[in-house]
């Protein structure tokens, strides 16, 4: 029966840690929320830079770029310029 309190007492340590932790974790992303839309961005020049590489060494018929991956490329190009304008 000694043992049962110092368990309780060990899970509501980890318990009221684990929620102070949440606590922080949410308000720093609500503190960096607009960074957020540069995160964004960056993934679609990653997506351009990976279209750019199938185009120049395409490895068969089928990672070769069709068209319409093409016109999605330049919407998000044009995404993430305006982006950067804002």
């Amino acid at each position: 029966m000694s043992i049962k309190p110092k368990v309780f007492l060990g899970l509501s340590l980890v318990n009221e840690s684990l929620a102070e932790g949440s606590f922080l974790f949410a308000n720093m992303a609500v503190a960096i929320a607009p960074v957020g839309a540069y995160v964004a961005a960056m993934a679609g020049v990653q997506s351009v830079f990976v279209m750019l590489l199938f185009f120049f060494f395409p490895q068969g018929k089928r990672t070769k770029a069709t068209p319409i991956q093409w016109i999605a490329v330049i919407f998000v190009a044009i995404g993430v310029c305006l982006i950067e304008l804002k």
